[in-house]
């Protein structure tokens, strides 16, 4: 009889960390995986609030204010607002958005008149995938503007902050 109780509370143990390890919800409603619940390295855990905060300041940076002419107000030329990105971003990651919404001239730094790419939106849910010092996130989303459109963007954790290394939309 003693050994059938041991075996039960064996089986129940194990049944037990087995739930709590592979459980993919985590406490915000977002869908992760085991190896991000376990990442206890020198990693820190990217946060929902760090997620929507870089990514915020990323549009926020894209998107300069501008005269009526277009020319933008607070940043003067491609280098500056490449500049701007630096604690976020990867160059090959912003290059191709500097590219296609920007101008620099002898006026000034022009920004297109266009609307803004399709974007994570912070009130809905998407799946996070964690592999070392690498976190992907990826979201579908529907807007009227785009229809329907999945975005997956890769931070990397380069020894003292996560930065945006990948964006495909």
């Amino acid at each position: 009889m003693r050994k059938i109780a041991v075996l039960l509370g064996t089986i129940g143990c194990i049944c037990l960390f087995a739930i709590l390890f592979w459980s993919n919800t985590s406490i915000d409603g977002t869908s992760v995986t085991a190896p991000q619940k376990a990442n206890a390295g020198n990693i820190p855990e990217l946060s929902h609030e760090q997620i929507v905060s870089t990514l915020g300041e990323f549009m926020e940076i894209l998107v300069q204010e501008t005269d009526e002419h277009g020319i933008v107000l607070r940043i003067d030329n491609l280098e500056d607002l490449y500049q701007a990105f630096d604690a976020l971003a990867a160059r090959e990651v912003v290059q191709p958005y500097v590219e296609y919404y920007y101008t620099e001239t002898e006026e000034g730094l022009y920004l297109l008149p266009t609307e803004t790419p399709p974007w994570f939106i912070p009130e809905n849910e998407y799946d996070i995938q964690t592999s070392g010092n690498k976190v992907t996130i990826t979201q579908q989303n529907t807007t009227d503007l785009y229809g329907t459109y999945t975005i997956e963007i890769e931070f990397t954790f380069d020894g003292s902050q996560w930065k945006i290394t990948k964006i495909t939309h």
